[in-house]
């Protein structure tokens, strides 16, 4: 069981308009829930103050004796000296560490229809039931923060595992405690992953190349096509093709050689490669085109 500064550190709370607050982080299973509304969430918080602090009915009162509350003295004043403070996170000999507000719960058997939220066995359940892990190494932010978590002087024995999921489940006897374990989540809460090392290259050099483009004053896109003519006839018909604007006239040029116009001569071997392999002269016979 840890000593009473460990769950002072953990319950650690502020003094807002005279009354005990816990902040955002301590409260965060309520504030990132759903099924909560914000008087529903505050009602939690203040239930769970009181029976942590025994500050039920009771007013703040400054260390100096300044009463920051309205109510009458005699229904009992506490201030950070008292041992209603100090003493009552350890009168509880069965005080479990997971307690609290800010650990996400296992609510596989919970029957919501019966105890819904507001209820006893609600606010039990939400303060002092089972921790769903899973919900914690399943997570790859926390699976993250592990990582850097193994290097902390003050990690024990969590660089002995080589994943989350072993370290928040192992009940070993040289597993980790569970305060160990919620040492490590609120470690999680408040982490930044560290900048990966670059090996020290540099990110600028004199003709780096700089973007100019501006979307905001960048001329609009607007289509464009090419002015070609229908040789062949193929938009005939077919709405979806573009006619153009001033069609065009192909004439065959009359110098253009034709394949019967063409002379062919025969070329003869040389008699240095004749030897290599089986080098053939071209034909002779009559060449038709498309034919054979």
């Amino acid at each position: 069981m840890p000593n009473k500064d460990w769950y002072w550190d953990r319950f650690d709370v502020d003094v807002k308009q005279g009354e005990l607050d816990l902040s955002e982080s301590q409260t965060s299973a309520l504030t990132d829930n759903e099924r909560f509304t914000d008087t529903q969430a505050n009602n939690y918080e203040t239930r769970w103050i009181d029976q942590l602090y025994g500050t039920e009915q009771r007013a703040w009162e400054t260390n100096k004796g300044e009463s920051l509350g309205d109510r009458d003295p005699t229904q009992g004043m506490y201030s950070t000296d008292s041992w209603q403070v100090n003493d009552s996170l350890m009168h509880d000999a069965e005080f479990n560490v997971t307690w609290g507000l800010d650990l996400v719960r296992d609510w596989t058997d919970h029957d919501f229809e019966k105890n819904p939220v507001g209820s006893d066995e609600h606010y039990e359940h939400q303060t002092r039931g089972k921790v769903d892990w899973a919900h914690y190494y399943d997570d790859n932010a926390y699976q993250s923060a592990f990582k850097d978590y193994k290097g902390e002087r003050d990690s024990g024995p969590a660089s002995d595992y080589s994943t989350l999921e072993d370290y928040l489940t192992d009940r070993g006897d040289d597993a980790a405690t569970t305060s160990q374990r919620v040492d490590f989540l609120d470690y999680a809460k408040t982490h930044e992953a560290k900048d990966e090392d670059d090996g020290g290259l540099r990110d600028t050099w004199d003709n780096q190349y700089v973007d100019q483009f501006d979307p905001d004053t960048a001329t609009p896109y607007q289509a464009t096509y090419l002015d070609v003519p229908d040789l062949w006839g193929e938009a005939k018909g077919k709405s979806d093709w573009e006619t153009p604007d001033t069609p065009i006239s192909v004439v065959k040029p009359a110098s253009l050689p034709t394949l019967d116009s063409i002379k062919r001569r025969q070329v003869e071997v040389p008699d240095s490669i004749k030897h290599f392999g089986e080098a053939k002269s071209a034909p002779t016979a009559k060449f038709t085109a498309g034919g054979n």
